[in-house]
């Protein structure tokens, strides 16, 4: 665990979620889903490049961000939290709910590539955050959509760490 580098990435992620936060509070769906969006494509992209040197067995530059240190430094600025009571305020709206259950799913693994490369940090923080009943209505909710029931099954595959 790269300790200095998770605390400059926690200075950086920490205002991604209290902003995440602050849009909740307000019912600013438009907002959450944006900010959702540059959390999911943040993991994609540290994912990727953690996938890449695994797969390779390359060191990272230092310009790219470690997919480890990035979940590790959202898990400790609350991040489950956040992505529960979006869920959970704003699950109503069908673009809210897919943004947050693809969230789910990127803050649980670190790669696409490498699904079994699981953040039990996350796992646990997300489900700790009732973030499993929340899927659960999800599929309640909007049960004709295809989206949510893709973003839920893709969800509870990675909180329960399979393949």
């Amino acid at each position: 665990e790269n300790a200095e580098k998770i605390k400059e990435l926690m200075v950086e992620q920490f205002a991604t979620v209290e902003n995440l936060s602050t849009a909740i509070e307000g019912k600013m769906e438009i907002a959450v889903i944006g900010i959702l969006m540059g959390l999911i494509t943040s993991l994609e992209t540290a994912g990727a490049a953690l996938s890449s040197d695994a797969l390779t067995n390359v060191s990272s530059s230092k310009s790219v961000v470690d997919g480890g240190d990035l979940q590790r430094a959202l898990y400790r600025c609350d991040i489950c939290p956040a992505i529960a009571s979006a869920l959970r305020e704003l699950g109503g709206h069908v673009s809210v709910c897919e943004r947050a259950l693809q969230a789910v799913a990127f803050l649980c693994r670190y790669s696409d590539e490498v699904k079994t490369s699981v953040c039990l940090e996350n796992a646990k923080g997300l489900g700790m955050a009732g973030v499993c009943e929340l899927i659960v209505g999800a599929i309640k909710r909007h049960p004709e959509d295809k989206r949510i029931i893709e973003g839920a099954c893709d969800a509870i595959r990675c909180l329960c760490s399979l393949e």
